[in-house]
């Protein structure tokens, strides 16, 4: 287990729980970093197309972890390069050795503002 890339909001959750427990996490990808040149001549729509296919491309090795801990895929979001997914507690070290992660957080709600 990588502890540098588990957020505090995690680890506390993986110190209350029980080794039989599944928790809601987001993993954040190591961002893509695409040649200037390249980014350069293309169009938005091509740049949103080509970022969407690079996320894509990485995140499959990493679903397949979650898949092979036993976990499940709830949600995925190109623009941020994060997976949201349920998975054994066991298993969350699994995915923090994984080079292609930048960080596991928990799963927080999002609230809307009202105003």
């Amino acid at each position: 287990m990588v502890p540098d890339k588990i957020t505090p909001s995690l680890a506390a959750r993986l110190d209350q729980a029980s080794m039989a427990e599944v928790v809601d996490i987001v993993v954040e990808l190591q961002p893509a970093v695409e040649p200037v040149a390249t980014a350069q001549a293309r169009s938005r729509a091509a740049k949103i197309s080509a970022a969407k296919d690079a996320f894509s491309h990485a995140v499959s090795p990493v679903e397949e972890v979650i898949h092979n801990v036993g976990g499940e895929i709830t949600g995925r979001a190109w623009i941020n390069q994060t997976v949201r997914a349920r998975v054994p507690i066991e298993g969350v070290g699994q995915l923090s050795d994984l080079d292609k992660v930048a960080s596991l957080d928990t799963a927080h709600p999002l609230h809307t503002d009202h105003g």
